[in-house]
């Protein structure tokens, strides 16, 4: 018999830009404005990424840049 644990994803899924018609998955990582975010519980159609209750910023693109330029 093959046991199958049926529960959280424990690893991240990449789904590209970000579109506000979509349910996300806990755990899933969407660009917006240039920048990462991956959700933190199940985010429904329309929540933002810049929404702290269900997102959280994981990549800094942009920031990132401008450091490179001071530099």
């Amino acid at each position: 018999m093959v046991k199958q644990y049926i529960g959280a994803r424990y690893v991240p899924k990449f789904d590209g830009d970000y579109n506000s018609e979509k349910e996300y998955e806990p755990l899933t990582i969407v660009t917006y404005m240039f920048n990462s975010y991956t959700s933190k519980k199940i985010v429904p159609p329309g929540i933002l990424p810049t929404n702290e209750e269900y997102w959280a910023c994981t990549g800094l693109y942009n920031q990132q840049v401008e450091e490179y330029r001071q530099q």
